[in-house]
């Protein structure tokens, strides 16, 4: 288990938590660190789990997932969703935060669906991190939640499943998106023609 980069989620089931890795893991299936995310769960904690990465993603990427995990297709507004990791040279943020741990989350006051937000260790005012091209980092006055990583102790949690995409699933899904394009191109063909 690598605690340098990792995602604690609270208050989902078992089946929520697996479905909403699988589907971040199908969305994001081109990309190396999809395959191999390991879901383990708390032997102390209930409904709490915690999120690693066979292969690291980077920190873009890593944000993604974090606001994804907050919206999933099918939302839990109970669900707690926290990553941590430390900011390496691949963030494009500032030389200052290098080193840095974050703590990642979803604003209860975002109402864009496309931001994260940041508090980093040691330092008093979180940031914006949105998703903009190029990067978008805005410091914020008023902190909403503190820095506070959890200790994780590797023995209180138990491996319930490692994720890969489900490239049968993916593919069906790509048939299905196919269909229904190919019904509407042939609507709108009908249609012109009628019209004609």
């Amino acid at each position: 288990m690598n605690t340098d980069q990792y995602i604690v989620v609270k208050k989902v089931s078992d089946s929520e938590v697996v479905k909403i890795i699988q589907e971040v893991s199908d969305l994001y299936h081109t990309i190396e660190y999809s395959k191999g995310i390991n879901i383990y769960k708390s032997n102390t904690e209930q409904s709490s789990y915690l999120i690693g990465f066979t292969n690291k993603p980077d920190f873009e990427r890593f944000k993604y997932f974090v606001n994804y995990i907050e919206y999933p297709e099918t939302r839990n507004p109970n669900a707690i969703v926290r990553g941590y990791c430390s900011i390496g040279n691949d963030s494009r943020l500032s030389n200052h935060h290098i080193g840095d741990r974050v703590l990642l989350y979803v604003s209860k006051n975002d109402e864009d669906f496309d931001n994260v937000h940041g508090q980093f260790k040691n330092h008093h005012k979180p940031v914006l991190l949105g998703f903009a091209s190029g990067e978008e980092y805005k410091p914020l006055d008023k902190v909403e939640i503190e820095f506070d990583e959890p200790t994780i102790n590797k023995a209180g949690y138990s491996l319930l499943k490692t994720i890969s995409p489900d490239m049968e699933a993916i593919k069906k899904s790509k048939k299905g998106c196919f269909g229904v394009f190919s019904f509407v191109a042939l609507l709108i063909t009908g249609v012109i023609s009628f019209l004609s």
